[in-house]
């Protein structure tokens, strides 16, 4: 095989013995099929930070952007929640305004059965579980664990 002698342009190197690369700050100019030097005129240049330094606090603390950018079903779900906890909470403020009787009605039922779902308040009618009932303090505790599930499993449903 005979070696082939590549000519290369000025301000430029052989590598691979085939092939030429432009010296640093020299690029290819593929009409003079030349290496040139890289020039740009001052009013071309443009610096930038990329850091934004108005003041922008509502923003930063209160993303409202991130509000309008809800999906269809994230908007179903939270519409969902806000729904079953309303309802919920009605619910339970219709069941303490109705008469506990004797003890025996289906009212002062639910409301026991409310009160048992106090998992997070006060949860020591788990321990005076034989007592007489007089008053039924732990229903907004139970209540309000109820809403408390509700609310998160909505959020993280959205």
């Amino acid at each position: 095989m005979s070696a082939v002698e590549v000519q290369c342009p000025g301000n430029s190197v052989l590598y691979n013995e085939t092939l030429c690369a432009c010296v640093p700050g020299y690029l290819f100019n593929a009409t003079t099929k030349g290496c040139t030097l890289f020039t740009v005129s001052p009013s071309e240049w443009m610096m930038n930070s990329g850091v934004d330094y108005s003041i922008t606090f509502p923003q930063t603390i209160f993303a409202f952007d991130q509000l309008k950018k809800f999906t269809q079903s994230q908007a179903v779900f939270l519409e969902g929640t806000v729904v079953l906890l309303a309802s919920w909470i009605l619910f339970c403020s219709l069941v303490r305004l109705g008469k506990l009787g004797d003890g025996r009605n289906i009212w002062f039922q639910i409301r026991r059965w409310i009160s048992r779902l106090d998992v997070c308040f006060s949860t020591k009618h788990w321990l005076e579980d034989q007592k007489v009932v007089r008053k039924r303090k732990t229903e907004l505790g139970g209540a309000f664990s109820v809403a408390s599930c509700i609310l998160f499993i909505g959020l993280l449903a959205a």
